[in-house]
């Protein structure tokens, strides 16, 4: 839920959104990261924006990343989103998922391409962690991997959460 808090009285409330998405999956469409980042200069806040895709065929997860603009250093109320071609993407290649108490993983390596599409790929362990309304993106770089389980997991997103490094659908 996004601007889900608060009191009204005797007003029209209209910038209300919620979405429900099913825990256990990476659900196509706009999430918004939660944290509000002040602009280099202005009066408007901004978050970063991910547009979700999966190819039906190779189950890869594509990922383009723009921003939301709000009228306030606090994005308060609706903000507006970038349009066109997002400016970053990058790709998920899923290779296996599981379920715990309260979220659903999935891990899998994330391929990107410093510098441009001309120059060779990165490919990152990755797991996506979908708990409650949010999504979280946690780098897995330890080896063996520093999260072998969905319980293993928690931890780590409730701390992701509660920085403001999560997504929830927009």
């Amino acid at each position: 839920m996004r601007n889900g808090s608060g009191t009204v009285a005797g007003a029209a409330v209209n910038t209300v959104a919620v979405r429900c998405v099913p825990l256990a999956t990476l659900s196509d469409g706009a999430w918004e990261q939660d944290r509000c980042q002040p602009p280099a200069s202005g009066s408007s806040g901004v978050r970063d924006l991910w547009n979700l895709s999966t190819n039906a065929t190779s189950g890869q997860l594509t990922v383009g990343v723009g921003t939301v603009t709000y009228g306030n250093v606090q994005c308060d109320g609706v903000g507006v989103a970038a349009t066109g071609a997002l400016g970053r993407t990058f790709w998920f290649q899923q290779e296996r998922t599981e379920a715990g108490t309260g979220l659903a993983a999935f891990w899998g390596k994330r391929q990107t391409f410093p510098g441009g599409l001309l120059n060779p790929a990165v490919f990152t362990p990755v797991v996506l962690v979908r708990k409650a309304n949010q999504l979280c993106l946690l780098e897995d770089t330890a080896v063996p991997s520093a999260f072998p389980n969905a319980a293993s997991l928690e931890p780590a997103a409730s701390a992701a959460i509660a920085a403001g490094q999560c997504y929830t659908p927009r």
